[in-house]
């Protein structure tokens, strides 16, 4: 198990074969069904940008925000953060992840999976 109970798999279910589409996910992203979210953060230097975002339910923010706010707090406090890495991994041709695993190393650790599909 990571740090602070990460590790568990958050399930958050539904089906996002359809969202196959740039047009299918801008839509859904209207009516609120799905909600950019960064890759990596801007605050470690992700870029805000297309290349760097990702389309998920908007319940899916708070955990990656959780995550993001605990490294920046490892940073801060002087801790030592090695290996991060973060995989979104897709089922078909859909544009919405089904899974984002995310993992780091050093004085910190976490290894999560948030399955979102």
């Amino acid at each position: 198990m990571g740090l602070f109970g990460l590790g568990k798999k958050k399930e958050q279910g539904g089906d996002f074969t359809t969202y196959d589409t740039k047009e299918k996910v801008q839509a859904a992203v209207k009516k609120g069904i799905l909600a950019p979210m960064f890759l990596i953060s801007p605050m470690f230097g992700g870029a805000e940008d297309e290349r760097n975002t990702l389309f998920v339910p908007p319940s899916i923010i708070p955990f990656k925000d959780s995550i993001d706010n605990m490294l920046a707090e490892a940073l801060e406090s002087g801790k030592n953060v090695q290996g991060f890495s973060i995989k979104p991994q897709y089922k078909g041709k859909s544009f919405v992840p089904c899974n984002i695993s995310i993992k780091a190393g050093g004085d910190v650790n976490i290894e999560q999976t948030i399955n979102i599909w």
